[in-house]
Formats: C-alpha cells, structure tokens, sequence
C-alpha cells in the first residue's frame, strides 16, 4: 500500500484528498474541505460513496507521498467524529422511541412493537 494526499477542486472549493492506493487501485478515500468530509465508506448526499473507480496515476506530480500513520491519522481523526455523531442520533431516536413507549403505556405489546417497527 502506498499513501497519497493532493488538493482538488470540488465544484470551486478547494478540498485537501487523502488516497490509500494498491496496484495504482484506490482503496480508501477521504476529501476535507473547511466545513465537509466526503470520503469512501460514508455515503453524502451530494457525492454518494466518494471513490476513484479508475487507476490512478500517481507520475503527474499532483500527488505528494504520506505516510500510512499520516493517512490514518486524519482516517481516525474523521470517522472518530462520524462516529459519535452516529451514536448522539443513536441516543436521540433512543429517547424518542422511550418517550413514545412511555406514552403508550396502557397498550399492548403488538401495539407497542408496531409503533417502534414504525421509528426505525
């Protein structure tokens, strides 16, 4: 594996990408922008699953070599903070489906279970 960062422009902001690439192949991808992560394993709204699906040609000079600690390091970095944005929504749809049961109190279980099918 060999690790490559270069700048893009996405659709006129500049975006610092970060490649980890096998046989010319990328593997894993991440774009930061100011205020966005885009990478390959997350889906975006506008971008869906952001992944180069063609060889790369890392001889045109754009791109710089990094190390794998570098690369995972801002990998790590970014998932860390998904990931607890995941686990905060997590939370949030947990307290909604308690305040529902709480409000259901009086009815049975298949109603209960229906309402909760219903939150997920």
């Amino acid at each position: 594996m060999c690790y490559f960062k270069y700048q893009e422009n996405l659709e006129n902001v500049l975006a610092d990408t970060y490649v980890e690439v096998d046989n010319d192949m990328v593997m894993r991808q991440i774009s930061l922008t100011e205020d966005k992560m885009i990478s390959s394993n997350i889906k975006d709204n506008h971008y869906h699953f952001r992944l180069c699906d063609q060889e790369i040609d890392i001889s045109d000079g754009q791109y710089v070599l990094i190390t794998e600690e570098e690369f995972n390091g801002i990998w790590s970095k970014e998932m860390e903070k998904y990931s607890t944005c995941a686990v905060e929504r997590a939370d949030s749809d947990r307290q909604a489906a308690l305040f529902l049961l709480d409000g259901m109190k009086n009815s049975n279980a298949s109603e209960r279970n229906h309402a909760l099918f219903r939150c997920s």
